[in-house]
């Protein structure tokens, strides 16, 4: 069998939780999105990964008051295990062995793109032992799909709502609003690149296979993305040279946009039946 990649078996585009961030958010992001591990990154460079152990033992023994105001950093793995997506699978594994870790945080010229577990590495195995080719994929497509970009929608939409006050904080002259506001700018910046990049790989696809009108549907989303992505870029930008009120109002300006753009996905394209795991495909050419 050809030596196989830790990109293949890896779970692509994790959610990322940023330092400073309140343990008991990130435990609710994790009980969301149904995931046990969340890489803990400082202006985009991983320092940690927060596993779902290490908070069930921060909160049974601190208690819930005490430790849910802890900041993530306090409680993550500090220099996890880091890996390149084309690294081989197998040394990748060993080392994961050796050890002792369950989880591999797995970044690109020092971008997270993915994480590999010991469940990615046992559904690996059954692949290999089925003689089934590896691949890279979400259980119990494709409902699982859309239960994870539902979950995503819940996250980002409150991350742009508390993006949203604290620029109208800022705005008002509250000067503990400019660290909390960036800290929001650069977070909704990482999950909305990880959404769109997740969303192209396996939702426009699946849109294309079972939607009678999925082509149109998926250039209209490809064309709302790239606008986005411009966005996002100036957003970012004035979040690194400007000043705080160009931030504030730039945040401002594009939060009502992007907030809609999610509702009309939601009504337009994540219908339960679109998404059932035995789609019914439809043949409209008459």
């Amino acid at each position: 069998m050809e030596s196989a990649s830790v990109e293949s078996a890896m779970t692509p585009w994790p959610h990322v939780v940023v330092t400073g961030r309140s343990l008991r958010t990130a435990a609710e992001r994790m009980e969301r999105l149904g995931v046990r591990h969340l890489p803990v990154v400082d202006e985009g460079r991983v320092v940690g990964l927060l596993g779902a152990e290490a908070v069930r033992v921060a909160f049974e023994i601190l208690g819930s008051e005490r430790a849910g105001t802890l900041p993530v950093e306090r409680v993550a793995r500090r220099n996890p295990y880091l890996v390149e997506p084309k690294t081989r699978l197998e040394v990748a594994l060993r080392d994961m062995a050796d050890r002792h870790t369950d989880c591999a945080v797995v970044v690109d010229e020092g971008r997270v793109v993915g994480v590999l577990t010991a469940t990615d590495a046992l559904r690996m195995l059954a692949d290999t032992l089925a003689e089934r080719p590896l691949m890279r994929r979400i259980d119990g497509w494709p409902s699982a799909v859309r239960a994870r970009v539902v979950a995503e929608h819940e996250i980002i939409k409150g991350l742009l709502l508390e993006a949203q006050g604290l620029a109208r904080r800022a705005l008002q002259g509250e000067q503990d609003a400019e660290p909390a506001l960036r800290r929001v700018v650069r977070e909704v910046y990482q999950a909305l690149r990880r959404h769109m990049a997740f969303e192209g790989t396996f939702v426009f696809p699946a849109l294309e296979a079972v939607d009678g009108f999925g082509p149109t549907r998926v250039q209209q989303y490809q064309r709302a993305h790239e606008r986005m992505q411009r966005e996002l870029d100036e957003v970012l930008r004035q979040e690194a040279g400007g000043g705080l009120e160009g931030l504030a109002r730039a945040v401002l300006d594009v939060v009502p946009g992007w907030t809609e753009a999610i509702r009309h996905e939601e009504v337009s394209a994540l219908s339960p039946e679109l998404w059932r795991d035995d789609p019914i495909h439809v043949d409209f050419t008459g």
